[in-house]
């Protein structure tokens, strides 16, 4: 279900987030957009349907936070601790979340549409669902993370790590992966048609149906592939 961000919302600024926090008390459906929360620790604090738009949380301790159907359009989260945190049906798009630690969390049905992951640690996030349009995922590590039926057209994921990720059923349409990381990956039933994979490490990958048309693996490790993908001179209709 998502939360109803039309509605209008208590406004709220750092010392009342930093109130909030010292009480235990959850930021819940208040309008936080714009306001400076960088630096602040707030480990498992709710802000579930907040309006967050353009805040800046730059190195913040948001560990375990819950952004549940939070707006989070254009907000800061560059450097923050964010492990085990959820963004169910969050909206991050154009977020910044780069040099981040996000590992075990939960992104999904999330929009995440343009959002920046630059050398961040995803490792064993979950993202079903999740829509990825033009995200940067430049040398971040996505071990283990889970993409099934996710939407991730148009990702620059040069040099990322997707060992043993899941991307089953996922639309991973004209991306850049080159240099990336796929040992062990599942990729059973995806649309890779359009994306590179240059010189990429794809040792053990599981392809078992995927659609490669007009997918290039120039330079890429193909050893011990399983499964049988659809062919690549196969056209799909307009």
């Amino acid at each position: 279900m998502r939360y109803n961000l039309a509605m209008e919302k208590e406004k709220i600024y750092r010392p009342d987030v930093q109130r909030l926090a010292s009480g235990n008390e959850p930021a819940d459906g208040y309008d936080a957009s714009g306001a400076d929360l960088a630096g602040l620790s707030l480990p498992a604090m709710s802000f579930r349907g907040a309006v967050l738009k353009g805040t800046d949380f730059e190195d913040s301790n948001l560990a375990g936070c819950d952004f549940t159907g939070a707006d989070l359009t254009g907000a800061n989260l560059s450097g923050c601790n964010l492990t085990g945190a959820v963004f169910r049906q969050a909206v991050l798009e154009g977020a910044g979340l780069s040099f981040c630690d996000v590992a075990g969390s939960d992104f999904s049905g999330a929009d995440l549409q343009r959002a920046k992951f630059h050398l961040s640690n995803l490792s064993g996030s979950t993202a079903d669902g999740a829509d990825f349009t033009g995200a940067d995922l430049t040398q971040a590590d996505c071990g283990a993370c889970r993409f099934q039926s996710a939407k991730l057209a148009g990702v620059n994921a040069y040099g990322a790590s997707f060992v043993r990720a899941d991307f089953t059923n996922a639309v991973v349409e004209n991306c850049e992966f080159t240099k990336a990381d796929f040992t062990a990956a599942v990729l059973a039933g995806a649309h890779l048609g359009g994306s590179a994979f240059y010189n990429a490490n794809l040792t053990a990958a599981d392809l078992e149906g995927a659609d490669l048309t007009e997918a290039k693996f120039d330079g890429a490790d193909m050893h011990r592939v399983k499964g049988k993908p659809r062919p690549a001179s196969i056209q799909r209709g307009p």
